[in-house]
Protein backbone atom coordinates (compact mmCIF):
# COMPACT_ATOMS: atom_id res chain seq x y z
CA UNK A 1 0.00 0.00 0.00
CA UNK A 2 1.36 3.40 -0.97
CA UNK A 3 1.87 6.02 1.68
CA UNK A 4 -0.36 8.92 0.63
CA UNK A 5 1.78 11.49 2.45
CA UNK A 6 4.96 10.38 0.67
CA UNK A 7 3.14 10.15 -2.67
CA UNK A 8 1.78 13.68 -2.29
CA UNK A 9 5.19 15.10 -1.43
CA UNK A 10 6.85 13.27 -4.33
CA UNK A 11 4.23 14.48 -6.81
CA UNK A 12 4.64 18.07 -5.58
CA UNK A 13 8.45 17.90 -5.86
CA UNK A 14 8.25 16.40 -9.34
CA UNK A 15 5.85 19.09 -10.55
CA UNK A 16 8.35 21.83 -9.67
CA UNK A 17 5.43 24.11 -8.89
CA UNK A 18 7.02 26.83 -6.78
CA UNK A 19 3.81 27.91 -5.06
CA UNK A 20 4.02 25.52 -2.12
CA UNK A 21 7.49 24.03 -2.50
CA UNK A 22 8.87 25.57 0.71
CA UNK A 23 6.15 23.77 2.65
CA UNK A 24 6.68 20.55 0.67
CA UNK A 25 10.43 20.64 1.37
CA UNK A 26 9.79 21.23 5.08
CA UNK A 27 7.43 18.25 5.07
CA UNK A 28 10.25 16.16 3.54
CA UNK A 29 12.48 17.05 6.47
CA UNK A 30 9.73 16.14 8.94
CA UNK A 31 9.22 12.78 7.20
CA UNK A 32 12.95 12.00 7.44
CA UNK A 33 12.92 12.89 11.14
CA UNK A 34 9.84 10.71 11.64
CA UNK A 35 11.55 7.82 9.83
CA UNK A 36 14.57 8.16 12.12
CA UNK A 37 12.29 8.07 15.15
CA UNK A 38 13.09 11.59 16.28
CA UNK A 39 10.33 13.11 18.40
CA UNK A 40 8.95 16.48 17.44
CA UNK A 41 5.99 18.56 18.43
CA UNK A 42 6.56 20.71 15.33
CA UNK A 43 5.40 18.10 12.82
CA UNK A 44 1.97 18.41 11.29
CA UNK A 45 -0.45 15.84 12.69
CA UNK A 46 -0.64 13.88 9.44
CA UNK A 47 3.13 13.30 9.50
CA UNK A 48 3.35 12.53 13.22
CA UNK A 49 0.58 9.95 12.94
CA UNK A 50 2.00 8.00 9.98
CA UNK A 51 4.68 5.30 9.92
CA UNK A 52 7.39 6.08 7.38
CA UNK A 53 8.90 2.86 6.05
CA UNK A 54 12.41 2.40 4.71
CA UNK A 55 11.05 2.27 1.16
CA UNK A 56 9.01 5.46 1.80
CA UNK A 57 12.13 7.27 3.02
CA UNK A 58 14.17 5.99 0.06
CA UNK A 59 11.52 7.09 -2.43
CA UNK A 60 11.25 10.51 -0.81
CA UNK A 61 15.01 10.91 -0.75
CA UNK A 62 15.34 10.01 -4.43
CA UNK A 63 12.68 12.52 -5.39
CA UNK A 64 14.42 15.19 -3.31
CA UNK A 65 17.76 14.37 -4.99
CA UNK A 66 16.07 14.70 -8.38
CA UNK A 67 14.63 18.05 -7.32
CA UNK A 68 18.09 19.26 -6.21
CA UNK A 69 19.64 18.13 -9.50
CA UNK A 70 17.04 20.08 -11.50
CA UNK A 71 16.73 23.21 -9.36
CA UNK A 72 18.64 26.34 -10.34
CA UNK A 73 21.89 26.70 -8.39
CA UNK A 74 20.92 30.17 -7.16
CA UNK A 75 17.42 29.28 -6.06
CA UNK A 76 16.57 29.70 -2.36
CA UNK A 77 14.54 26.49 -2.71
CA UNK A 78 17.77 24.64 -3.46
CA UNK A 79 19.22 25.57 -0.06
CA UNK A 80 16.04 24.42 1.66
CA UNK A 81 16.10 21.14 -0.25
CA UNK A 82 19.75 20.55 0.65
CA UNK A 83 18.89 21.22 4.31
CA UNK A 84 16.03 18.70 4.13
CA UNK A 85 18.27 16.14 2.42
CA UNK A 86 20.70 16.63 5.31
CA UNK A 87 18.13 14.88 7.50
CA UNK A 88 18.67 11.66 5.53
CA UNK A 89 22.22 11.65 4.19
CA UNK A 90 24.71 8.82 4.53
CA UNK A 91 28.34 8.47 3.42
CA UNK A 92 27.22 7.20 0.01
CA UNK A 93 25.76 10.67 -0.67
CA UNK A 94 29.11 12.46 -0.51
CA UNK A 95 29.74 12.30 -4.27
CA UNK A 96 26.34 13.84 -5.02
CA UNK A 97 26.93 16.54 -2.40
CA UNK A 98 30.38 17.32 -3.82
CA UNK A 99 28.79 17.77 -7.26
CA UNK A 100 26.19 20.05 -5.69
CA UNK A 101 28.96 21.98 -3.91
CA UNK A 102 30.63 22.57 -7.28
CA UNK A 103 27.35 23.82 -8.76
CA UNK A 104 26.84 26.33 -5.95
CA UNK A 105 30.44 27.50 -5.61
CA UNK A 106 30.25 30.80 -7.48
CA UNK A 107 26.48 31.14 -7.63
CA UNK A 108 24.96 31.27 -4.16
CA UNK A 109 26.78 31.74 -0.87
CA UNK A 110 23.67 30.58 1.00
CA UNK A 111 23.36 27.32 -0.94
CA UNK A 112 27.12 26.77 -0.80
CA UNK A 113 27.03 27.11 2.97
CA UNK A 114 24.13 24.68 3.24
CA UNK A 115 25.97 22.01 1.23
CA UNK A 116 29.07 22.56 3.33
CA UNK A 117 27.03 22.04 6.51
CA UNK A 118 25.59 18.76 5.21
CA UNK A 119 29.04 17.54 4.16
CA UNK A 120 30.28 18.41 7.64
CA UNK A 121 27.48 16.26 9.09
CA UNK A 122 29.04 13.38 7.19
CA UNK A 123 32.47 14.06 8.70
CA UNK A 124 33.95 15.80 5.65
CA UNK A 125 35.14 18.84 7.67
CA UNK A 126 34.57 21.37 4.90
CA UNK A 127 33.75 24.31 7.14
CA UNK A 128 36.49 23.85 9.69
CA UNK A 129 36.24 26.70 12.17
CA UNK A 130 33.95 28.79 9.96
CA UNK A 131 30.39 28.47 11.11
CA UNK A 132 28.61 31.44 9.63
CA UNK A 133 26.64 31.89 6.47
CA UNK A 134 27.90 35.47 6.46
CA UNK A 135 31.55 34.41 6.01
CA UNK A 136 30.85 33.94 2.32
CA UNK A 137 34.37 34.68 1.06
CA UNK A 138 35.93 32.40 3.67
CA UNK A 139 33.35 29.68 2.95
CA UNK A 140 34.08 29.88 -0.77
CA UNK A 141 37.84 29.59 -0.11
CA UNK A 142 37.27 26.58 2.17
CA UNK A 143 35.05 24.93 -0.44
CA UNK A 144 37.74 25.43 -3.09
CA UNK A 145 40.39 23.94 -0.79
CA UNK A 146 38.10 21.00 -0.03
CA UNK A 147 37.43 20.40 -3.73
CA UNK A 148 41.15 20.65 -4.55
CA UNK A 149 41.84 17.91 -1.99
CA UNK A 150 39.21 15.60 -3.53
Amino acid sequence: MENEIIEGICISLASLDGNDLNDVILRCAFCFENYKGLPSDAWPEDISSVVISESDAAKLKQQLVNFIKNEDSGSPLLGSAIWALGKSVVKNDIEFLVDTLKRCLCVSSENLYQVMCVLDLLGENVLGSSSSLFDSKENQEKAICYLNDK
